[in-house]
């Protein structure tokens, strides 16, 4: 990332200033937590601001006369659709399974794979298809969009750290960057930290805690800062609650549980039906068909078929009036399965949440309750719901929590969400999202060998090859970098002092790596480029670990061939057997045994 001359001369001197060595290290890899966590609070809070004025036109579009939606929203379907079609295909849907999918691609073999799912386009696609969308009146949100496009800026920050700089995980900073996205998109920072934890990631807390604390704080500042102190919803009166009243909770339960499971299996069947669509004609008329369908319903039913249904959340909460039509709740369940179904950008969180709030709202109905009773039922029925298709009970009921600050009932709403978890793994033992990350998976990398099957296209940049050599030796650095880069660049004596002494400056290159190589136990990467005479762009580098080896690695451009080629050479080079192949970043170990640990059995098909 570049980065004017005058600003990084000022930011180097004070960065220069600090005299501890560890906080120093620390700084580096927390600073691109912190600028993502900001970015994202400030993108987060504007297109909050765009999606509520694209709601409003929705309104101003049905004031006027809701027959116009039998031309707009079948004219806005299709443009959200073409924008993800035409410009980026993985902007479609909610956004959650891409990240989920991203993750799981963040390894050596498939890392390069991510940026088809994250991206700067997907952002702009992502925004842009969705606002198109609700101006047209599709059922979605805008919660999961922005998990999508807060990981998307984490990656790419991830992206645009040079080569010199320690390194930073990327796995870490997508899931970072989904959790800061939520907890910006609801003002719920622990819901943001849960739903990393529950949703996207089975790696251990302690391994990215700190890192995913300070960016969900930070993004959350901004947006609080910016949209002033705010819930989602509000503050719902919920006293007085008679005892007998959890037999009812536990009704609504399976009811949003069975409900949830089974919108999110029949958007499934029509995204696998649509599947089979093989004519452009054909997929085109899809959305302009479900446009037809929900202007229908809005034209038949009324303004609440359209849009996140946020207000239905608020009218059944805070008014007096807490009244909702007996077939509220099967609008809101189709109006998501249609506007899902298009392939064109839109979230299922606030569809979720208001479809499970009417049917709360219509069985307090049914039972005469009291208002105080209603709203528990109103809550609980958005926990259940959002449990149903997510299958992460204690995110549901903690962003419930978080978005009204009703604390008093958190037992009523963990007893619902595992209830409705309960029910939804009978109707199918996937969650919606999960079954999602897969067709993800499979779709990429049945992309990309198609790719390689039609040939021409395997010419690849930032190919890494990592090989170990069980021990550090300052001649094996100098020969490693005479035999692939000779004439290359030498280091700037400003990469790095001496672990025990920060102001110390080395008069030479051959000074500071025979320091690190003499020095036992410490860690330290070296990389050296050659600009000219160097048509695939080898850059060399030199990990000395803490147990005292070495892991060299070559990153350059280059075909299926040459990256054969080239790590093949290395092995040999340097009598190893040890060796991985990644993408754009190198792999992630420990020291010199952890590498081994996890790549003495990595052998590819060109060894054989």
């Amino acid at each position: 990332m570049l980065i004017p001359e005058p600003l990084r001369l000022q930011l180097k001197a004070r960065y220069d200033a600090i005299a501890n060595h560890h906080i120093k290290r620390d700084l580096l890899n927390a600073l691109p937590f912190w600028v993502g966590a900001v970015v994202t609070g400030l993108v987060a809070v504007l297109y909050a601001k765009l999606f509520g004025w694209a709601e409003a036109g929705t309104r101003y579009i049905y004031h006027q006369s809701p027959w116009l939606f039998l031309a707009v929203t079948p004219l806005c379907f299709l443009v959200g659709w073409w924008l993800v079609q035409r410009y980026a295909p993985y902007a479609r849907g909610s956004g959650i399974p891409q990240v989920s999918a991203a993750i799981d691609l963040t390894n050596p073999r498939h890392r390069y794979k991510v940026s088809r799912l994250l991206s700067l386009r997907i952002i702009f696609v992502k925004i842009l298809s969705s606002l198109v969308m609700v101006v047209g009146g599709a059922v979605i949100g805008r919660e999961g969009p922005t998990i999508q496009i807060a990981a998307s800026i984490f990656k790419k920050i991830n992206d645009w750290l040079p080569a010199w700089y320690p390194k930073v995980s990327r796995r870490n900073m997508v899931v970072t960057g989904a959790a800061a996205g939520l907890a910006s998109a609801f003002n719920t920072p622990l819901g943001g930290i849960v739903f990393a934890i529950e949703e996207l990631t089975k790696t251990h807390f302690n391994y990215f805690k700190s890192a995913l604390l300070t960016g969900v704080i930070i993004a959350g500042l901004t947006a609080l800062n910016l949209l002033g102190p705010y819930l989602y919803l509000g503050y719902p009166p919920l006293d007085h609650l008679p005892i007998w009243i959890i037999f009812v909770v536990m009704l609504v339960a399976v009811l949003t549980g069975f409900a949830a499971s089974s919108m999110a299996e029949a958007i499934l069947w029509l995204l696998r039906q649509k599947a089979r669509l093989t004519s452009p004609v054909h997929r085109a008329l899809y959305p302009v068909a479900c446009g037809l369908l929900i202007a229908g319903l809005g034209v038949a039913f009324g303004e609440s078929v359209f849009g996140s249904g946020k207000e239905i959340m608020v009218s059944t909460l805070f008014t007096a009036d807490k009244h909702v039509a007996w077939y509220l709740p099967l609008l809101r369940i189709i109006g998501p399965v249609i506007s899902f179904s298009t392939g064109a950008a839109g979230g299922i969180f606030a569809p979720a949440l208001s479809a499970g709030a009417s049917m709360g709202a219509v069985v307090a109905e049914w039972m005469y309750l009291p208002d105080t009773a209603t709203n528990l039922l109103v809550l609980c029925g958005m926990a259940g719901f959002l449990t149903g298709v997510t299958r992460s009970p204690f995110t549901s009921s903690i962003l419930v929590i978080e978005m009204t600050n009703s604390h008093n009932i958190i037992f009523y709403l963990m007893l619902t969400a595992l209830l409705a978890n309960l029910v939804s793994n009978l109707v199918t033992r996937h969650s919606f999202y999960d079954q999602l990350k897969v067709q993800y998976i499979q779709e990429i990398h049945r992309t990309e060998e198609q790719a390689r099957k039609m040939n021409e296209m395997d010419y690849t940049q930032d190919i890494v090859c990592q090989v170990l050599i069980e021990e550090k030796s300052k001649e094996i650095i100098y020969s490693v970098l005479n035999e692939f880069i000779p004439g290359y660049k030498k280091i700037d004596l400003d990469y790095t002092g001496k672990p025990n002494d920060e102001n110390y400056k080395f008069e030479s290159e051959d000074e500071m790596i025979s320091f690190y190589i003499k020095t036992p136990n410490v860690r330290q990467t070296f990389y050296w480029n050659k600009y000219k005479e160097n048509p695939d762009k080898i850059m060399v580098g030199a990990n000395i670990t803490t147990d005292n080896q070495i892991v060299f690695s070559l990153t350059f451009n280059g075909t299926i061939k040459t990256e054969a080629e080239y790590y093949l050479r290395l092995k040999r080079f340097l009598n190893s057997k040890i060796g991985v192949i990644s993408y754009i970043d190198p792999v992630e170990y420990n020291n010199g045994n952890d590498f081994k640990d996890r790549y003495k059995n990595e052998i590819y098909e060109f060894e054989k």
